[in-house]
C-alpha cells in the first residue's frame, strides 16, 4: 500500500488514497515536474507465480492501448511503468462526483439518466472499435463532472480484444456482482457484456435499487421491471433498459451504436430555427510553428493599434446590446505545441476564415434577461424544474429552488444585480432569449456564437494566449491575477459586467472573456479541426454544446482563449451565463451567397 508523500519513478507524489478493492488502490498524486494533480492506480500482481509473465505482458499491452485511446468522456492515461513488482497507471483527474454518490433512494430524474447513457454509449461506441472492453462499468466508475459531462473511469482493468473469441484468459480484474453479465463468471465476453453492465447501471440509476443479479436470476429470482419502481418512466426507456439485460446476449443489442439509437428514441428533438455566421477551415500542416510574437500579420498589426468602440443594438426604450465588431478574415484556432498547457482536444491548431460578426461587448446581464421574461413570460428551465447547480465550498451541488433570480437557492435575489451576468441559465434558456431578442432588434440575425466566433474575439489574430496577451511560458507581468480577472475563487463569485473593461479586454475590446462565469456557444462538442459544415452547428441536435472562457473558481490553465470545456443543454448552473453574435440587418441577407 502506498504511503502519503511516497514518490514514484521520482516523478509522482502520493498525496492520499481515493479508494481500495482487492485488485488494487487509486491515489491522488502530483505530477512533480509539471505540478499538476493526477491519478495513480495500483495493481498488484495475482498471487499464482505461474501468470507473473503473462500478466505483466498483458498488463503493457492492454495500457498501451489506454495510452493510444482519446474521447471527451474517457480520462487520459499519460505513463505506465511496474515498480517494486506492482503495476502502476497515471491518468488525468476528473474532476467531479461518482454516480453512486448522487443515487437517491427513489432514483434519478429520467432526463438525466437518458443523457448519462447517451454519452455513455457514445464512448463504448468508440473503445468496443478499438478492441477495448471495459467489464467493470457501474455507478462507482462514472464522474459526472459540474458541467455533465459523465466520464467512464476505472480503464486500469480492461480487456484488450485479441480477434481470436474464446474464453478470456488470465484477466486483471475480478467482476462486479448485480453489473456482471452471466458469461463473465464464466469467460467469454465481448462488446455485450459491456451493454448489460451499462443497462444494470441504468436501472439503478432510474429506480434507485440494485438490479438482482445474474447469477440470482439464474437461480429462480425475477428481475422487477423499471416502471414498477417508477411508474413515471417512459415505455421506451423501459424497453431499452429490460432488452440489454437479457441474460442470453442474443437478445440483447448486439453493438453500442444500435442502442444508443433505440435509447434516443425517448427524447424529443427541438428545432431551434437558428442560423449561424459561416466559417470556412484551412487544415494548416505547420500547426502554428511560429509564436504569436513572430507571426504578427498586416492584420494584427491595425488590430492592435486600433481602439474599437461598441454599436449598439436596440431592443426597446432604454434596453440596448452593446457590440464589438469583429473583422472578416484568418486567425489561428486551437493550440500549438508551443503551449505546455494545452489539451489534446485543442489540437490539431488550424487557420480559419470567419467572416464579419458582431459580439457582445458583455455577457447578458440580470436586466437585460429580466426584460425579456417579462416581454414574453418565459420561464427557464430552473424555475420550471425547481432546481438548479451551484458551486460552494464543499464543491457543486443540486439546490432546490436555485434559478437566475435566486442564484443560490431560496433567501437569495439578484437586487442591487442589474448589471451582473445571468446565470443559472440553460443552453435552451440563452437560444429563448436570442430568438426574442432578434424580433425585438427589428431585422438583427442574434443567436449565441460559434466556438470560432467567440475564440477569435478573444485572442484576434495575434493569437493571444489570454484576452489581453500572455506568453505561453507561465510567469511574466501578462500572467492572470486579481487584477484583471476574475478567477480561482479570489472573489468566490461572479462581479459586475465589465469590472475588468478596459484595460484587460480583448484585441477587439470585448471585455470578461476569461473568467467570472463560463459561457455558452452555439457549437456542438466536436473533434478538431473545425468545420461548421460537419453538422457542429446543428441548432436541432441535444448532444453536449461547447463552453467557453472559464469562470469565478476557474484555475490558471482554463483561462486560456484555446480552452474547450461543455455541458449538456438542459444544465445550469450559477457560474455559467452567455453573450451573443449579430448578423447584418436580415434584409442584406440575401445579398450573402454563403449564407
Amino acid at each position: 500500500m502506498l504511503q502519503e508523500n511516497q514518490v514514484l519513478q521520482g516523478r509522482y507524489r502520493i498525496i492520499k488514497a481515493l479508494g481500495q478493492g482487492g485488485m488494487g488502490a487509486v491515489f491522488l498524486a502530483r505530477e512533480l515536474s509539471l505540478d499538476i494533480p493526477c491519478v495513480v492506480k495500483e495493481m498488484l500482481p495475482l498471487s499464482d507465480p505461474a501468470f507473473a509473465e503473462t500478466f505483466a505482458e498483458q498488463f503493457k499491452r492492454e495500457a498501451k492501448t489506454l495510452a493510444d485511446l482519446r474521447h471527451p468522456n474517457l480520462p487520459r492515461v499519460t505513463h505506465y511503468f511496474i515498480e517494486n513488482g506492482n503495476y502502476y497507471l497515471v491518468m488525468d483527474m476528473i474532476d467531479g462526483m461518482g454516480l453512486d454518490k448522487l443515487i437517491g433512494p427513489n432514483g434519478m430524474r429520467e432526463s438525466v439518466v437518458l443523457d448519462i447513457g447517451d454519452q455513455l454509449l457514445g464512448v463504448l461506441d468508440y473503445i468496443h472499435s478499438k478492441g477495448v472492453l471495459h467489464r467493470d462499468i457501474k455507478p462507482a466508475n462514472i464522474i459526472l463532472q459540474p458541467d455533465g459531462r459523465a466520464v467512464l473511469v476505472d480503464f486500469g482493468l480492461v480487456k484488450v480484444d485479441s480477434g481470436r473469441g474464446g474464453k478470456d484468459g488470465p484477466s486483471i480484474r475480478g467482476l462486479t456482482p448485480h453489473y456482471a453479465p452471466p458469461e463473465q463468471y464464466t469467460g467469454g465476453t465481448d462488446q455485450r457484456s459491456d451493454l448489460f453492465s451499462l443497462a444494470a447501471t441504468l436501472y439503478q440509476l432510474l429506480t434507485g435499487r440494485l438490479p438482482v443479479s445474474a447469477t440470482d436470476q439464474s437461480s429462480g429470482e425475477s428481475q422487477q421491471s423499471i416502471r414498477m419502481y417508477r411508474g413515471d418512466a417512459s415505455e421506451n426507456t423501459e424497453r431499452v433498459i429490460m432488452k440489454a439485460l437479457s441474460l442470453d446476449r442474443k437478445q440483447r443489442y448486439q453493438d453500442a451504436a444500435s442502442m444508443r439509437a433505440a435509447l434516443k428514441g425517448a427524447v424529443p428533438a427541438q428545432a431551434q430555427g437558428l442560423q449561424y455566421s459561416p466559417t470556412i477551415v484551412i487544415p494548416d500542416p505547420e500547426l502554428l510553428s511560429q509564436t504569436p510574437e513572430h507571426a504578427m500579420s498586416i492584420e494584427a498589426i491595425s488590430e492592435a493599434r486600433s481602439a474599437p468602440q461598441p454599436e449598439a443594438i436596440m431592443l426597446g426604450p432604454g434596453l440596448f446590446l452593446d457590440m464589438m465588431r469583429v473583422p472578416g478574415g484568418e486567425f489561428k484556432m486551437g493550440s500549438g505545441s508551443q503551449d505546455a498547457d494545452a489539451f489534446v482536444e485543442e489540437s490539431p491548431q488550424h487557420t480559419l476564415f470567419v467572416d464579419v460578426f458582431l459580439i457582445g461587448k458583455y455577457n447578458v446581464t440580470n436586466a437585460q434577461f429580466a426584460a425579456f421574461t417579462a416581454a414574453t413570460g418565459y420561464q427557464t428551465a430552473a424555475e420550471k424544474e425547481g432546481n438548479g447547480y451551484i458551486y460552494t465550498a464543499s464543491g457543486w451541488r443540486d439546490a432546490a429552488g436555485a434559478d437566475w433570480r435566486h442564484p443560490k437557492g431560496p433567501g437569495s435575489d439578484i437586487n442591487g444585480k442589474d448589471n451582473y451576468p445571468v446565470v443559472l441559465v440553460s443552453w435552451d434558456d440563452a437560444v429563448a432569449f436570442c430568438q426574442w431578442a432578434s424580433q425585438a432588434s427589428g431585422g438583427r440575425v442574434i443567436a449565441l456564437p460559434s466556438e470560432a466566433q467567440w475564440e477569435k474575439a478573444a485572442r484576434g489574430v495575434q493569437g493571444r494566449l489570454f484576452p489581453w496577451g500572455g506568453t505561453f511560458t507561465p510567469g511574466g507581468s501578462a500572467e492572470p491575477d486579481p487584477s484583471r480577472v476574475n478567477f480561482n475563487m479570489n472573489v468566490g463569485m461572479p462581479t459586475p459586467v465589465g469590472k475588468y473593461s478596459p484595460a484587460w479586454d480583448s484585441p477587439h475590446g470585448v471585455s470578461d472573456m476569461a473568467g467570472n462565469v463560463w459561457e455558452w456557444t452555439g457549437s456542438l462538442h466536436r473533434l478538431y479541426p473545425y468545420n461548421a459544415r460537419d453538422g457542429r452547428e446543428d441548432p436541432t441536435s441535444r448532444d453536449a454544446r461547447v463552453l467557453r472562457g472559464g469562470a469565478f473558481n476557474s484555475p490558471r490553465r482554463v483561462l486560456r482563449c484555446a480552452y474547450r470545456s461543455w455541458s449538456l443543454p438542459h444544465f445550469r448552473f450559477d457560474y455559467l451565463g452567455f453573450r451573443v453574435v449579430a448578423s447584418q440587418q436580415m434584409s442584406d441577407l440575401s445579398k450573402k451567397s454563403d449564407i
